[in-house]
């Protein structure tokens, strides 16, 4: 039998540095582990992005992505047999990344864009929305500046459309702002030419905008890009990951008929009934369905 000798001070400094270290000893704890011991699941949302997540006339916070959010909640519920409540964090296209590094919320879910940079920082759940990137701009600014790459165009700061926009139109100028509704107070200064998101994003402007009169979203066509927006996760944590992407798998069964829950909950913010009719199309179903086969 062999016995493994410690000296007095080698013991002594390893129970210093537990001592001085307790968050090392909580790292084994998964995002599911937690919520199973507290009963929360903290999840981030914006406020100013409808119709994926924006204050209704009450004050509450409501949307496809607060919908989705909800769906993950309940799957909680009922995989660990015990009430589950949400606590909401308010994000903006600056803090998205961060809270979720910093461990502050197990979730974001927004108008965030799938981008290999930012998969070195966080995990992406399945996409849960995927549009084409646009101008909104008023026509007659379009119609005398008939040359994109000679407009000034104002963008989110450090969001995707930013890229896509220099890779499409080289030459163009971009303006950067703290989130779209300050980007459309620009447009409306005349400080730029036109505002750049994806086109439900711009669409979901429109109801803001004290000058809407003219304002059109341009190209009509085939949009400038595509942007496919999916839920932020914690960096490697596949349990956690896995559970939120079962939780969509199961709401996306159906999409290829329009039924289920994830057809329920787009046809209630963006069906032809809502604020924002953006019907669901066929090739967006057949691109859901191509995400989703390696789960089946």
């Amino acid at each position: 039998m062999f016995r493994v000798l410690i000296s007095p001070c080698l013991a002594a400094l390893v129970v210093v540095l537990l001592l001085a270290c307790p968050g090392r000893i909580a790292l084994a704890e998964t995002t599911l582990d937690r919520i199973a011991r507290t009963g929360v699941l903290n999840a981030g949302t914006r406020q100013d992005a409808p119709p994926f997540s924006f204050r209704d006339k009450r004050g509450d916070l409501v949307g496809l992505s607060v919908d989705l959010i909800e769906a993950v909640r309940a799957a909680l519920s009922s995989r660990l047999g015990r009430p589950v409540r949400t606590e909401q964090t308010l994000v903006t296209s600056q803090t998205r990344m961060t809270v979720i590094e910093s461990g502050q919320v197990d979730l974001v879910c927004e108008t965030a864009t799938v981008t290999w940079e930012r998969e070195g920082r966080v995990d992406f759940s399945l996409p849960i929305f995927r549009d084409g990137t646009r101008i909104l701009a008023y026509r007659d600014i379009i119609d005398r500046i008939r040359d994109m790459r000679d407009m000034r165009i104002g963008i989110v700061q450090g969001s995707v459309t930013g890229r896509i926009l220099t890779e499409r139109i080289p030459g163009i100028s971009l303006s950067p702002y703290p989130d779209m509704p300050a980007a459309l107070r620009a447009l409306e200064a005349s400080e730029v030419d036109g505002i750049a998101n994806v086109g439900i994003v711009l669409r979901g402007l429109l109801p803001q905008a004290k000058k809407r009169q003219g304002l059109v979203i341009v190209p009509r066509g085939e949009a400038l890009g595509y942007e496919t927006l999916a839920c932020l996760l914690p960096e490697n944590d596949s349990k956690w990951r896995d559970f939120v992407n079962g939780v969509l798998r199961d709401l996306f069964r159906g999409i290829e008929a329009y039924r289920g829950g994830y057809a329920d909950i787009y046809e209630r913010w963006f069906g032809r009934e809502a604020d924002i009719a953006y019907p669901l199309d066929e090739r967006t179903v057949r691109f859901f369905l191509s995400s989703l086969v390696w789960l089946d």
